[in-house]
């Protein structure tokens, strides 16, 4: 295996174990909205913050979480808006996900 492929294999673990650390970081209250910018404080220093707006674009993609510009209440994307703007909850898929109901080998909850 050569330096690449090892260095891509890293990455791709990292991101799954990462996933799983925001989504649960956001499901700390369940029935609110998070800020995004709380969250990343609340992470591991170690995830860069292009690691966390990868995270952020996956579960929001995939449905686990719902976006929300914080002052307007109207919803968002990572795409289209600064991150410090936003919060975030976790949907019911993604509760199911954290819950075992339902699997993603994208995310290790």
């Amino acid at each position: 295996m050569d330096n690449n492929e090892m260095l891509r294999k890293m990455r791709a673990g990292r991101f799954i174990e990462n996933n799983g650390k925001v989504l649960r970081t956001v499901n700390i209250l369940r029935h609110k909205y998070e800020k995004l910018k709380d969250v990343r404080y609340a992470l591991d220093t170690e995830m860069s913050e292009t690691e966390y707006l990868d995270c952020i674009n996956y579960l929001t993609e995939a449905g686990y979480i719902a976006l929300r510009d914080i002052a307007s209440k109207e919803p968002a994307n990572i795409a289209d808006d600064d991150y410090a703007r936003l919060e975030a909850k976790v949907t019911a898929v993604g509760i199911r996900l954290l819950g075992g109901a339902i699997n993603d080998e994208m995310v290790k909850a």
